[in-house]
């Protein structure tokens, strides 16, 4: 409650439901075999435990195309949910710093330059790719004035030359004073507040 607020009230449901659960672990037959077994599971309430990633494979089974559509997730979970105080104030405080400008997210996952366990993603090397990308959308858009947030899971990215030199005149901005994993850091109270927010 001290990240998320409901937006609706919702009512308890006492009872149990099917379950299941997919991990990012799942090899793509075995997960192919129980999306099929989920589509044809009659019960009456059927809940799913699943990494955010494998939601495209659920969406493949989508004939109708009804929820194949971006920002489905996204639009859910706006729908359901506000930013409790906390994370909310932060937002707050930063957008009244952007003063108006549009901006641009980037979150680069480099994986094993973090703090906590984690597998390799992106090579420190590859940011220039992210930068251009972030270049190419601002471009594209007419948003020459927009600020760049940058989310990583390292600090060492603020290191990087390109990084630093963008942070200076403005155009790379930060919510976060230093990254933080929701899961598998350290109990960091600010910094989750932090997360959330960016």
């Amino acid at each position: 409650s001290s990240l998320l607020y409901p937006k609706r009230s919702w009512p308890a449901i006492s009872g149990s439901c099917m379950t299941y659960r997919w991990t990012s672990a799942e090899d793509q037959e075995s997960l192919d075999g129980d999306i099929q077994q989920f589509m044809k599971d009659g019960s009456e309430v059927l809940c799913v435990a699943s990494n955010l990633r494998l939601f495209k494979s659920l969406l493949k089974y989508d004939m109708s195309k009804q929820f194949t559509r971006p920002g489905l997730l996204s639009g859910l979970f706006l729908d359901l949910f506000s930013l409790a105080s906390m994370p909310r104030a932060l937002l707050l405080d930063f957008r009244r710093k952007l003063d108006g400008r549009k901006l641009i997210g980037i979150h680069f996952r480099a994986g094993n330059e973090t703090s906590w366990s984690d597998p390799a993603r992106h090579a420190l090397s590859e940011l220039e790719l992210a930068l251009t990308c972030a270049a190419t959308v601002e471009n594209h858009l007419n948003l020459q004035d927009s600020a760049w947030l940058l989310a990583a899971d390292t600090l060492k990215i603020r290191q990087q030359p390109a990084v630093v030199q963008l942070h200076s005149i403005g155009k790379i901005v930060y919510l976060e004073d230093r990254p933080t994993h929701i899961d598998r850091s350290s109990p960091d109270v600010d910094g989750i507040f932090q997360s959330w927010a960016a």
